[in-house]
């Protein structure tokens, strides 16, 4: 996972601000990258005895996760739109609303994963 700064804790200046909301983003995708890695480990043991489902499943994952993605930094930028590109105030909109947006989808892929039921459990 990424390591927020102590310096997080206390900030006095808008750069300390912006590092703040940059290392707040790296750490959500960090968390987000094991929880979608562990949803992907959790398929693959499911549907192991149903190899064809196991590829089907993971490959709609891999493909809503994209898409995800596409859309949450479309709707981040959107929601930035008054700063000015490249400006402080830019950059730390658009990665508060990353941070936020990757942090609920954490939890989507987590309830995924609760809610997924081996597929040996299924057929008996």
């Amino acid at each position: 996972m990424a390591k927020i700064p102590d310096s997080c804790l206390r900030v006095i200046n808008s750069l300390q601000l912006s590092e703040c909301f940059r290392a707040r983003k790296d750490d959500a995708d960090s968390r987000l990258n094991q929880t979608y890695q562990a949803l992907l480990q959790r398929i693959g043991n499911a549907y192991r005895s149903s190899p064809e489902k196991k590829d089907l499943l993971k490959s709609q994952l891999k493909n809503a996760q994209r898409q995800w993605i596409y859309l949450r930094d479309a709707d981040c930028e959107l929601m930035a739109f008054e700063a000015e590109p490249g400006s402080q105030a830019h950059e730390g909109n658009v990665n508060q609303c990353v941070t936020a947006a990757t942090q609920f989808r954490s939890r989507q892929l987590r309830e995924m994963s609760s809610q997924l039921t081996p597929q040996e459990m299924i057929e008996q």
